[in-house]
């Protein structure tokens, strides 16, 4: 089965929550893993907006307004109420003291506006916001936790086998803060044993370039009879056959990119032409 973060990590999954029916999963393969961390996040935030409904700007005030106090205290006061007003693009954390002073309060206040806002993430929050931080901007409140509650979907937190996969994985503490994986796990990545499928960029700058651009159709069959003389690992891993598919295909992959090389270098020419005109 293929699916989407949202579709396992939301707080009526199909997969099951924590207190309900639970579907068992024996594998669970998460790819790009270093792009999903971020849309787990988002997938346990509560966002208030400001905009959108007819009571949204009440309900941000509501909100914000139980706050001020704290501010006041905190002597930031002034951005605060920039802030509030729409003035300031500054992102205010609510002091944690005052958060949970404020629990009940901010509780019922969400609890009975979560329908039709964000009634799939008020159904992991609503009894996990002492755990969680507050952070007020301009365009709306947005209320998350300190780490992605993913135990409360048993058919991921308690699948034996999770395999995560990422080829431009920065910081591997993401997958543990994110998907709560052990850190014995990543101690002992799966790495491949060859180089097949490690591949860099190539940009192409035609004016860097020691090429004939007004003779293009030169250029081209030179570029493919060169590839068909050599065999391109990239190419062959694609198809098992090793000639002429392979060949043509890099050939017209080649000639794809030097015709986008060259119309980008005419466009860039004709705007400097233009702008000398000008002036």
């Amino acid at each position: 089965m293929v699916t989407t973060y949202a579709a396992l990590f939301n707080g009526k999954s199909r997969f099951g929550v924590r207190g309900g029916d639970v579907l068992g999963l024996g594998c669970v393969v998460v790819d790009d893993a270093h792009v999903g961390s971020g849309i787990l996040r988002d997938q346990f935030t509560i966002r208030v907006q400001r905009e959108g409904s007819d009571d949204a700007e009440d309900l941000y005030a509501a909100v914000t307004g139980g706050f001020r106090q704290s501010f006041k205290d905190a002597g930031r006061l002034g951005t605060f109420d920039d802030v509030v007003s729409g003035g300031d693009y500054s992102v205010l954390e609510v002091p944690y003291w005052s958060w949970q002073e404020k629990l009940d309060e901010i509780q019922a206040l969400l609890r009975d506006n979560a329908a039709g806002r964000y009634e799939l993430e008020w159904s992991f929050l609503r009894d996990n916001l002492r755990y969680c931080h507050c952070f007020i901007t301009k365009d709306g409140v947005a209320v998350t936790p300190v780490f992605s509650l993913v135990d409360l979907l048993p058919s991921f937190s308690e699948c034996k086998r999770r395999v995560f996969m990422s080829a431009t994985i920065p910081d591997d503490s993401d997958i543990i803060r994110a998907f709560d994986a052990t850190s014995e796990s990543l101690q002992r990545p799966l790495t491949s044993k060859s180089v097949a499928g490690i591949s860099e960029r190539m940009i192409l700058v035609p004016e860097l370039m020691e090429l004939k651009i007004n003779d293009v159709a030169g250029t081209i069959k030179k570029l493919a009879q060169n590839a068909s003389k050599s065999r391109h690992p990239g190419v062959d891993a694609i198809h098992e056959n090793r000639n002429s598919y392979a060949h043509c295909t890099l050939a017209y992959l080649v000639v794809r990119l030097f015709l986008f090389a060259r119309d980008t270098a005419l466009r860039v020419r004709a705007k400097h032409y233009r702008t000398q005109e000008q002036g």
